[in-house]
């Protein structure tokens, strides 16, 4: 594989290739260090309600959580862990009082393992003429359980 840089320039040792994506996609996604900006009231609307935040937070009920297992498409690319959704629909059975458990605690106290938090990121190529780190689109890989989470928030909405 070869690359080129931004003047043009084809980089073909694979370790400055990968120096190349790392550097590249690192200033693309970082935050500008900069100070905390405040706004001043703005006068708009609340939009969320206490009715609705508390509805959007409160631990979702076990069928409300096996609910959102089976929404998401089985086929979709498991995260760190190896085990896509494929794998809890399937084994539904033998899984989900562990399951169900873990997402109603992280309703009830807002806080994931980081080793369930953790999300390897992938590219994709965008077209097939790939000379560039911008040809590429990078994807999460996010955990079931990640994605059960979003999903039961977004059933709620």
């Amino acid at each position: 594989m070869q690359l080129k840089d931004e003047v043009g320039i084809w980089i073909e040792d694979p370790q400055d290739i990968k120096q190349k994506f790392l550097t590249d996609f690192t200033n693309r996604f970082k935050i500008a260090q900069t100070t905390p900006q405040t706004f001043p009231h703005l006068g708009l609307p609340k939009l969320i309600t206490n009715q609705d935040n508390d509805m959007l937070t409160a631990p979702p009920t076990a069928a409300e959580i096996k609910t959102a297992v089976f929404d998401i498409n089985p086929n979709k690319t498991p995260g760190p862990d190896g085990f896509g959704a494929g794998f809890f629909q399937k084994y539904w059975q033998l899984v989900s009082d562990e399951f169900v458990h873990f997402i109603k605690d992280f309703f009830s106290h807002g806080k994931l393992l980081k080793e369930i938090n953790h999300t390897f990121i992938t590219l994709i190529p965008k077209n097939a003429q790939l000379q560039l780190t911008s040809h590429f689109r990078p994807i999460s890989l996010c955990s079931t359980i990640y994605k059960t989470i979003a999903e039961i928030l977004v059933n709620r909405l």
